[in-house]
């Protein structure tokens, strides 16, 4: 074997123990990286600060507040989406937010959840129900199940931060925190009541 020949002998050696340890790393992880480059990406913001004017079926007025789910991979859907709660923080006797414990994350129910399933596929836009303030009752976040150990209403004069994520089967999205504030005042108007009752982003938003 001449010295041209050996020089090529060890470059097809190469190429394939190189091609080996690829094929090695995508068995592995292939997963991982379609799910970084490829996969869906799931974004989760407040929808309207001032909420939207509604009436449940006894008659009272109400008016509601949602969330934006969206995803900007569009062609890479995300399955079985749900919004949960991560987090409640209420205040102390001192004043300063004290986290509330928590069994496990709370799903939020979607807008519609009659008419809708429990776990959604988000190419394109969804709306899920933070929470409603009824005429004359405290806020209520839309838990989609009551825990006998879980308080989920935002009392007059009271406030409460709560942290939200989007889950699903290939990951998750940003993390929304929110504060909840009301201070009693009722109002069916859109400019006045975000005087009174307010639902603000703390964190720094996702962008479109």
């Amino acid at each position: 074997m001449n010295n041209d020949q050996f020089f090529w002998y060890m470059v097809s050696q190469w190429a394939v123990a190189a091609g080996t340890i690829v094929l090695a790393i995508v068995a592995l992880w292939g997963h991982i990286i379609r799910a970084r480059w490829f996969g869906p990406k799931l974004c989760l913001a407040l929808k309207n600060p001032k909420g939207e004017v509604s009436m449940f079926s006894d008659g009272v007025v109400s008016r509601y507040y949602h969330l934006r789910v969206w995803n900007k991979r569009r062609a890479s859907p995300a399955r079985n989406v749900r919004v949960a709660i991560k987090a409640l923080y209420r205040p102390s006797a001192d004043g300063t937010m004290s986290q509330t414990p928590l069994s496990g994350p709370l799903q939020l129910a979607w807008q519609f959840q009659g008419s809708n399933p429990q776990f959604q596929t988000i190419g394109a836009e969804s709306t899920c129900d933070l929470g409603f303030l009824r005429r004359g009752e405290p806020f209520n976040l839309s838990t989609l199940f009551r825990h006998i150990s879980f308080d989920p209403t935002v009392q007059p004069r009271q406030k409460a931060i709560v942290v939200l994520m989007a889950l699903s089967d290939e990951g998750e999205s940003n993390e929304l925190k929110l504060e909840i504030a009301w201070d009693g005042v009722w109002s069916e108007d859109s400019d006045e009541i975000i005087k009174h009752m307010v639902v603000k982003q703390l964190n720094a938003g996702t962008g479109r």
